[in-house]
């Protein structure tokens, strides 16, 4: 069952909880927040291999969308728009493949990849990260 959600949603915590699967193919992303909320809440994340996520999400953790390194339309640009500009451009059919593959193998995918979720999870918790900043900073 697929459930658009495109509205304001007061608690995200119970949204995670009520879902198996994050999916997301953007072009690109700084960090992605949702997944690794997403993978706190146990859910198996389908996300394009390419950006900020991909600084915790990989192969061993989660199911990554491929996909191409193109010139970035210059209406998808802020500000000043370069024509050097790149963004990622997810295979759909890839990303459809791989939902498919990940619907259809939900709970093998949940059991190989619970220990490096947890993993992931507890290595990028705030009180870390906000550590990891001081360290750099001294």
């Amino acid at each position: 069952e697929i459930e658009l959600v495109s509205g304001f949603v007061p608690d995200l915590a119970g949204l995670y909880k009520a879902c198996d699967i994050v999916f997301m193919m953007s072009h690109f992303e700084q960090f992605w927040m949702p997944g690794l909320e997403g993978m706190a809440a146990g859910n198996i994340i389908v996300a394009a291999r390419y950006g900020g996520q991909t600084h915790y999400l990989n192969d061993d953790n989660s199911v990554l969308i491929e996909g191409d390194v193109v010139r970035m339309p210059k209406d998808y640009q802020y500000w000043t728009p370069s024509p050097h500009a790149e963004m990622f451009e997810p295979s759909i059919d890839d990303a459809a493949e791989k939902l498919i593959y990940t619907v259809n193998n939900l709970s093998d995918l949940k059991n190989r990849f619970k220990s490096n979720m947890d993993n992931t999870v507890n290595t990028l918790t705030w009180d870390k990260v906000a550590q990891k900043f001081l360290d750099i900073a001294s």
